[in-house]
């Protein structure tokens, strides 16, 4: 008898879905595939139009890891049993979030603004009349105003 997931992996490959699966499982064992030495400083990105892409934090890790993109790629098709990518191309991580790893922010969870102190001391230094002086005339009025709604919301 088949467990759950075997099923479903065989009901995914006739779908033609199997190779999203396989895809999907080589992010997860990134590191187990490639190694522990290249996937400290190979960071699966993505992929586009059959090329399997890397992310690299720096021009050196780059140059380096030009060297080893036919042995990612071997070791990729004996892990799937089958090679999904035609070539590799590296690219600078500049804060992208990689897929080797969850890798989950709390973004919807905006932040409670913290009201400054001492607040609305430098209106007086600000031109009279100016769109500045009207704009932090403003913030100030805000912030006092939403500091005396949470005083007495407690």
């Amino acid at each position: 008898m088949k467990d759950i997931s075997q099923a479903l992996q065989t009901y995914f490959r006739v779908r033609g879905a199997g190779s999203e699966l396989d895809i999907a499982r080589l992010w997860q064992h990134w590191p187990s595939i490639v190694g522990p030495n290249l996937s400290d400083i190979a960071k699966p990105l993505g992929r586009r139009k059959g090329q399997l892409l890397i992310g690299v934090s720096d021009s050196l890790a780059m140059q380096e890891l030009r060297f080893y993109a036919d042995e990612i790629l071997d070791r990729i098709a004996q892990y799937l049993g089958h090679q999904p990518f035609d070539k590799v191309a590296l690219e600078l991580i500049k804060g992208r979030a990689c897929l080797d790893g969850v890798q989950i922010e709390n973004s919807w969870i905006v932040p409670e603004p913290q009201v400054p102190s001492p607040l609305g001391e430098i209106g007086p230094y600000l031109p009279e009349g100016s769109a500045i002086r009207s704009c932090y005339e403003a913030y100030v009025q805000a912030m006092e105003e939403r500091t005396r709604n949470l005083e007495g919301s407690k």
